[in-house]
């Protein structure tokens, strides 16, 4: 399935042409857009048949297999002008979770059952990582035999260290830590229970900020869960709020409080 949010920065109309194209296979769209209008478009294989692979090259954590990217091409083109494109690399891989007989929470990748070996991730305390001893410390992680890293608090200043997950085979747990679960760090009191997002303003806030970081790192194949609560539950309203972008938003992979 291939999606994208169109938007018209324009005081008039257009009509226009959404060309997608991976793996040798090109699919188009035609797009209206009014002035000022945003627009999702949305291209699966049961309307284009094509977009479905009859033997794809599978993405695999390292100690699994290959951890095989591909390239999604994304056009937008109104006559002879193209307007905005963008190179997006993907893994396809199928992920899963289940339950065992005393209730823990087990994964699969494409069908087989993974152990999860990890530890947590932290960048630089100043911000100072690069790309290169990002990159230094990711190799360490394969050298140590893990197969997992954790993101802990900071989600690092770009996309490099999710780019060199996926290149690595490197599953990724990607989501909230602790940062509203603990009075010292809201600044007012916490339930036993819940976290200390409840009300209404800060619901909305910290709703509308994890919308941003599944439309940001929804593409990459290393992460294999999206992790919303840390040391405590979700407040029931903000939980709500939660699942509903997930159905929306990214439905292929498993969601963790």
């Amino acid at each position: 399935t291939v999606c994208a949010d169109l938007v018209n920065h324009r005081d008039r109309p257009i009509w226009g042409v959404l060309d997608a194209r991976l793996e040798g296979v090109q699919v188009t769209r035609e797009v209206y857009l009014g002035s000022r209008d945003t627009k999702t478009v949305t291209l699966t294989a049961a309307e284009h048949p094509e977009l479905r692979l009859a033997h794809p090259r599978l993405w695999w954590p390292h100690d699994m297999g290959q951890p095989f990217l591909h390239v999604l091409d994304l056009r937008f083109v109104a006559g002879p002008e193209v307007f905005d494109l963008v190179s997006v690399p993907f893994g396809i891989r199928h992920v899963a979770d289940y339950r065992t007989a005393e209730g823990h929470r087990g994964f699969k990748i494409n069908g087989r059952e993974v152990l999860i070996k990890g530890a947590g991730w932290t960048d630089d305390l100043l911000l100072a990582d690069t790309p290169e001893t990002i990159e230094a410390e990711l190799q360490y992680v394969r050298h140590l035999h893990l197969n997992c890293i954790r993101c802990e608090g900071i989600w690092g200043k770009d996309q490099t260290l999710y780019d060199l997950c996926d290149h690595y085979g490197i599953l990724m747990m990607v989501g909230w830590s602790c940062h509203w679960e603990h009075e010292q760090y809201v600044g007012r009191p916490v339930s036993e229970r819940y976290g200390g997002v409840t009300s209404p303003e800060d619901i909305e806030l910290v709703s509308r900020s994890w919308e941003d970081q599944l439309l940001w790192l929804r593409h990459h194949p290393s992460i294999f869960v999206w992790a919303v609560a840390s040391d405590k539950l979700p407040a029931p309203e903000l939980e709500r709020r939660y699942l509903d972008i997930f159905r929306r938003r990214d439905p292929t992979r498993p969601y963790l409080a």
